[in-house]
């Protein structure tokens, strides 16, 4: 530390006095300084009295800045400086300097300026100091204290919120403490930053509190944004997370819910009202919160409910049951949109074996893809090896990407009969995948993979081109009226691009609409005409046939079957596995499609029985195994017996 006569202080342009603590005195002052403290001069300075106008709680706190400087430390901090009862914010730079007798002062220098310390708002704002006793009534404070606080019945227990005394502060052990609390003042609950202080052995604690209020409210806003789902208010990832690792000594049951059923609703009807159904989910989960009970969107379609507490089995699986028929009702968005989905739930307990939160959370998500698996709409607990498959779907995923660019996937094509002239008539192109570690992948969850990976319409696309390409050789084969049915999705069929994506693998290609078949559901047909008609109509005009695939299954609704600009009804194999029971349901959806000029084809034809009941029903055309199996391109032959005259599918 040095000393005042080796220090050349005169000529700084910022304030710079040295303080005597000790006397209450000015013992130098620049002439920055002397502006400051609206002094003629430093004699006139130092003749003040300081002593009359400092608080006990002031020269406490300047006492233990003293200490610090003494072990050459600084302090920076807003100070009220008050000369000539003109209040002042001024930012001060407290160290130590030796003055006579060799005797520590403090050595401070100033910034003011009001333009400044008006711009800084919260953060240009003076300490406030006060001095209490153990038991907490007040001794002592500064100026800026009390102007924020009332003193009418000032003790330290009524300022804090919660009442807290300062012995559960500061215990009789400690000499230090300092957090951000919520304080009682003069206009409201207000935030600040509490520092105790106190000597060893003393009686006496001075708090020092800066007014934190705005910027807590935006760490406050910002630490719930960070844990909050912005959608439906409940906790996000990280806030499921962080309550996990809370909770993690105690017995609890995550229940891993996704939406069966959600993306068409999502990508038919729009994401307003996709987000509106995920609120009304977040409404009916809130139902079941209580203080045991704590809710959390994952994401998507994603949702966990935790259960605090031990659950038998038993008790997990009512919970789980509850949850799925909740779920399970018809959801009314609004006065134009109801719409019914169901949930698939993984259920796992963090004991007997206690996971990590993000094991936990995996182990639920396996058992939820098993429920998926196994037919949505049910739950399953989770069993030790389920997160295989969750694996084998994580692998499908990454995987996708590069299969799509080293193509490594294939179209197989599945050729469409017609009974009535023993003529094949068309053929599907159904997608293939051998995965080099995991084998054959099923379409679906290669379409779920791109789904889900924002991947779809470059998926389709692919499709489109290869079918497109393919079509000279098929037509080779089977005749220049030979068509191919391509399935489209309603994520892809719902993108801006979609025309231009199809215009350009024509143009390509040099392939005709009227070759091409564009397979929709009946739940995307429909929301089609509902919200996007001008694709469907731009499609017909450029001249695609349509076919209603999987009927039955959808929304099999008759006041929008006639609306559906399609061709062909590819009746769900559903219906002629149980054709030995019921072979009326048949009749009335091939006497409906004639009545709406719609040719009836059945999927899923695999027996001469099967094949006799559709020849005594009427039905001509089919696709199924027992005319033959989906096989590559290279490995379909010509049928010798074709009539030289063939039907197209499109007829």
């Amino acid at each position: 530390m040095q000393s005042f006569e080796a220090l050349n202080l005169t000529n700084l342009e910022q304030p710079v006095w040295i303080y005597d603590v000790i006397d209450f005195q000015i013992f130098w002052a620049n002439d920055a300084a002397l502006r400051l403290w609206e002094a003629d001069s430093v004699t006139e300075l130092q003749q003040r009295d300081f002593k009359t106008n400092t608080s006990e709680a002031v020269q406490q706190k300047l006492l233990g800045f003293l200490k610090d400087c003494e072990a050459n430390r600084t302090i920076e901090c807003w100070w009220r400086l008050s000369p000539k009862e003109i209040n002042k914010q001024v930012f001060l730079k407290f160290s130590g300097i030796k003055i006579k007798e060799a005797r520590t002062a403090l050595l401070v220098t100033g910034l003011h300026s009001e333009l400044l310390s008006r711009s800084l708002g919260e953060i240009g704002k003076s300490l406030l100091l006060a001095l209490f006793h153990i038991d907490g009534s007040l001794i002592s404070f500064n100026p800026p204290f009390k102007d924020q606080f009332s003193l009418q019945s000032c003790c330290f227990e009524d300022l804090i919120k919660p009442p807290t005394s300062l012995q559960q502060l500061l215990p009789s052990d400690e000499v230090h403490y300092e957090n951000d609390h919520l304080l009682f003042t003069r206009d409201g609950e207000r935030w600040h930053h509490l520092e105790l202080d106190r000597e060893p052995n003393s009686e006496r604690i001075i708090a020092t509190l800066t007014d934190i209020h705005d910027r807590k409210l935006n760490e406050l806003k910002h630490e719930y944004d960070s844990i909050t789902d912005s959608l439906t208010g409940l906790l996000n990832r990280r806030g499921i997370l962080e309550k996990l690792r809370s909770i993690n000594h105690l017995e609890h049951t995550v229940f891993y819910i996704d939406l069966d059923g959600f993306k068409p609703v999502n990508d038919s009807y729009g994401h307003a009202v996709g987000d509106a159904v995920l609120k009304k989910v977040a409404l009916l989960l809130e139902q079941n919160i209580s203080s045991n009970v704590v809710c959390a969107r994952l994401g998507g379609d994603e949702f966990i409910v935790v259960s605090i507490g031990a659950l038998s089995v038993e008790e997990m699986s009512s919970v789980a049951k509850s949850l799925v028929q909740q779920l399970s009702t018809p959801i009314q968005i609004d006065r134009s949109h109801r719409t019914l989905i169901s949930a698939s739930i993984g259920v796992v307990s963090n004991l007997p074996i206690v996971r990590s939160p993000e094991r936990l959370i995996t182990c639920a998500d396996a058992a939820m893809y098993e429920a998926k698996h196994n037919g949505r709409n049910r739950f399953v607990i989770y069993s030790s090896g389920m997160e295989d498959r969750l694996l084998r779907r994580s692998t499908i995923i990454q995987g996708l990407e590069s299969a799509i660019e080293q193509n490594q996937l294939k179209l197989y094509y599945q050729i469409l009969f017609k009974k009535h002239s023993h003529e094949t008539v068309g053929a599907e192109a159904l997608l293939r995948w051998e995965h080099p570690t995991l084998g054959n992948i099923p379409p679906l969850d290669i379409i779920s993979a791109a789904e889900e990976t924002g991947r779809i319409s470059v998926l389709e696309n692919w499709i489109f081109r290869r079918a497109c390409l393919d079509l000279p050789k098929l037509k080779q084969l089977y005749g220049d009226s030979f068509t191919i049915g391509i399935n489209i999705s309603g994520a892809h069929l719902s993108q801006i691009n979609f025309i231009d994506d199809i215009k350009a693998v024509l143009n390509e290609t040099q392939c005709k609409p009227q070759d091409i078949v564009i397979e929709l559901t009946e739940s995307i047909l429909v929301s089609t005409i509902e919200r996007q008609q001008h694709v469907l109509q731009t499609m017909c005009d450029l001249g695609f046939t349509f076919a209603i695939d999987d009927f039955g299954t959808g929304y099999s609704s008759l006041a929008y079957l006639g609306q559906i600009p399609a061709k062909f009804v590819k009746v769900d194999k559903a219906f002629i596995d149980n054709i030995d029971k019921d072979p009326y349901t048949l009749k009335f959806i091939r006497d409906l499609c004639e009545s709406l000029n719609m040719y009836c084809l059945v999927e899923g034809v695999e027996t001469s029985k099967q094949a006799a009941h559709l020849d005594q029903i009427g039905i001509n055309y089919r696709q199924g195994f027992f005319y033959n199996y989906p096989v590559p391109l290279e490995e379909l032959k010509t049928k010798m017996n074709q009539s030289a005259n063939h039907l197209s599918f499109s007829d």
